[in-house]
Order: C-alpha cells, then structure tokens, then sequence
C-alpha cells in the first residue's frame, strides 16, 4: 500500500486537475479495513471519507464517486500514465483492484 500512496503523492497535481485526488485518497484511507469488510462495506465506508473529505452529504459524494469512476475509466482507456500507475500499485495489493469502486 505504501507504493500506492506514494504513486499518488507523485501525482497529486494530474490527480487534483482530473478532480481523482480524494477518490484516491478515502480509497487508501480506509485500505486498513479491505481484508476484514464485505465489498459493499468497504464501499460505503469510502463513500463516507469522500462525504467528510469533501465535507459534503453522503448523496453529494456518491455522485462524485460516479463521477470519479467514469474518469478513470476514461483515463485508463486513454493511457494515462498516472491513473495507470497508481491502479497499477494498488493492483499490487493483496486485495488492491478488487475492492477498487469503479473497477474498469
């Protein structure tokens, strides 16, 4: 995980400009928590670190978390070589790309 967060503090400034940088962030935050909650757990759980990192509601972060998804689907599909390198880190974790919201 270390590589993962390292990968984005590299790439906060692209991160913050595609407006991926606290998705990324509530996901590493909360990665404590991968091995022991369900899929939909984990999932909630980032949800509400997007909701108190954006100090928004929860419905505002689920959006932005639609949002951030369809970004990085985007991104993937285009190339990117900062969204790759971050995914590519957190696919090195045990449970990594899996647990990711969004999948692409």
């Amino acid at each position: 995980m270390r590589n993962a967060l390292c990968a984005v503090a590299i790439n906060a400034e692209n991160m913050e400009e595609l407006d991926l940088l606290d998705g990324f962030r509530a996901i590493l935050a909360d990665a404590e928590h991968l091995d022991h909650l369900s899929a939909r757990r984990y999932d909630d759980l980032v949800t509400q670190s997007i909701a108190r990192l954006r100090g928004v509601t929860l419905q505002s972060a689920r959006e932005y978390k639609r949002k951030f998804q369809a970004t990085i689907a985007r991104e993937m599909n285009a190339g990117n070589p900062a969204v790759r390198g971050i995914f590519l880190e957190l696919a090195a974790t045990r449970s990594g790309i899996q647990s990711l919201p969004g999948k692409p």
